[in-house]
Formats: C-alpha cells, sequence, structure tokens
C-alpha cells in the first residue's frame, strides 16, 4: 500500500552520480509527482547543506534524479500489525 498522510503522498528522490560516492536519496512528502519535479532544485538546496554555488552538482542531481512513490507491507509475523 502506498504511504499517505494529510493528503500527501510520501516519495523516494534518488540521484546517482560520479561525484557522489553513495546515492542521493531525499523522502519527502508531496500531492503528487508533478509537485516535486516542480521543486527539486529547491528540495536539493534544502537538503545539501555544501551544495555548489553556480548549480553545477544541482544540474547534476537533477538530471540524474529517479521518483519513487514509497509502498510499504507488514512483514509476515509481525504480532504488532
Amino acid at each position: 500500500m502506498k504511504i499517505e498522510q494529510n493528503g500527501k503522498t510520501l516519495y523516494h528522490i534518488q540521484s546517482v552520480t560520479d561525484w557522489h560516492d553513495e546515492p542521493y536519496d531525499l523522502f519527502v512528502w508531496a500531492k503528487d509527482e508533478k509537485e516535486i519535479t516542480d521543486n527539486l532544485k529547491d528540495l536539493y538546496k534544502n537538503d545539501y547543506e555544501n551544495i555548489d554555488a553556480d548549480n553545477t552538482e544541482i544540474n547534476d542531481l537533477i538530471d540524474n534524479s529517479n521518483i519513487y512513490m514509497v509502498y510499504a507491507e507488514t512483514a509476515k509475523g509481525d504480532k504488532n500489525a
């Protein structure tokens, strides 16, 4: 089931770049994927403290971004489910 709260859905944004050792992961609440794509630059700037001033790194992150809707299921044997 997709994860929803207060009319918004949880999304996972992942970007894999050559200059970053690990995939860059960000989880955000949004009403739809368009809201994320429209605000992707600001999301990265807000989350990444040392992002470059000339936007080269931000543009690279954006160009290599994939956006996924988050789904979750309860594991079998979970007595609290």
